[in-house]
């Protein structure tokens, strides 16, 4: 004979199925939690910008935007 318990989680199985595709068993609170991802950096922290670099970088920035203003300028004239 089958007891009413097992008709019951024969009957939410059945439920579950329908509804998600998937049989889920046992109350959402026995579940174990799945594990914390971490957080994805977009650069790396522990990277120093070497100084060389670093006393390039403004003369660098001066040359391109001497470089745009003089492109904006050309095409003002060509107009």
């Amino acid at each position: 004979m089958v007891s009413a318990s097992s008709i019951d989680a024969a009957a939410q199985g059945a439920a579950a199925y329908r509804t998600a595709g998937v049989v889920v068993t046992g109350s959402p609170s026995s579940r174990p939690e799945p594990p914390a991802r971490r957080p994805r950096r977009l650069w790396r922290r522990d990277r120093r910008t070497s100084r060389p670099a670093a006393a390039l970088m403004p003369p660098y920035w001066a040359w391109v935007t001497f470089a745009a203003a003089l492109n904006y300028s050309v095409r003002q004239l060509n107009r």
